[in-house]
């Protein structure tokens, strides 16, 4: 099996993994109530970002809450 790349990431590190649990638990906490919420991605981004500690990362890239908001828009999509 070929692996396609689009010069992302092929193996996320611990802390994008970790992010990203915390951020499907956030997901499937609130996934009842997100047909009826206005702005579900800011409400998702913001109960995030009070549950996952951003220690650590520089303050100038902003490379975790975009892959957040991403992943919040994918599995919204599927809703």
């Amino acid at each position: 099996m070929m692996i396609k790349t689009y010069g992302g990431l092929t193996y996320p590190s611990e802390l994008i993994y970790n992010a990203v649990q915390v951020a499907e638990s956030v997901f499937r906490c609130h996934q009842g109530e997100l047909a009826v919420t206005i702005n579900v991605e800011h409400k998702l981004n913001a109960t995030f970002n009070t549950q996952f500690s951003f220690d650590g990362l520089p303050t100038c890239h902003s490379v975790m809450s975009d892959t957040i908001s991403r992943y919040f828009r994918l599995q919204n999509s599927h809703i």
